[in-house]
């Protein structure tokens, strides 16, 4: 089954839905149903658009960046 027909937020929708189910399943000790949830969900995540990586990729790397910088400048003010 593919995930073509959604939209970026709809994809990322469904890739959570299937994390949760696939948990719900671990829980309840059915892993057949937690493999099959797995598979849905990496299939979903390969088929993220070009774009919406780029967001994702984009949103780390600012995160990382201002986290960086906060670090910086601890370690160059002085109390």
């Amino acid at each position: 089954a593919g995930h073509t027909g959604m939209t970026d937020e709809q994809r990322e929708a469904h890739i959570a839905a299937c994390g949760r189910h696939m948990l719900a399943a671990q829980a309840a000790g059915d892993a057949v149903t937690a493999r099959h949830w797995l598979d849905e969900q990496n299939l979903a995540i390969k088929q993220r658009s070009p774009a919406q990586i780029a967001r994702m990729e984009g949103c780390y790397f600012s995160a990382q960046g201002e986290q960086a910088r906060l670090a910086a400048r601890v370690r160059t003010c002085t109390p």
